[in-house]
């Protein structure tokens, strides 16, 4: 459910259609400075600065808890 945990926290069209492995985006991710890639269907990496790491984590652990799912992309 990575696609959907980005979503949560990212004003970004991440739909499959859209946003396709390898694509970049620099954007705010609950108001935070940040740029992700899409690695694969399943993973991305994120960037921010050093000193909102420990925040950016807790944004993405929090996003990513079972029971959390939303399942927007699921029929996609």
């Amino acid at each position: 459910n990575a696609r959907e945990v980005m979503a949560k926290l990212a004003p970004v069209d991440l739909h499959p259609a859209t946003f396709t492995p390898g694509m970049f985006r620099r954007t705010r991710m609950a108001q935070v400075p940040a740029a992700f890639w899409m690695q694969d269907e399943d993973a991305f990496h994120v960037i921010c600065f050093r000193s909102n790491a420990q925040y950016m984590f807790d944004l993405l652990k929090t996003a990513a808890q079972p029971g959390s799912e939303v399942g927007f992309f699921a029929a996609s």
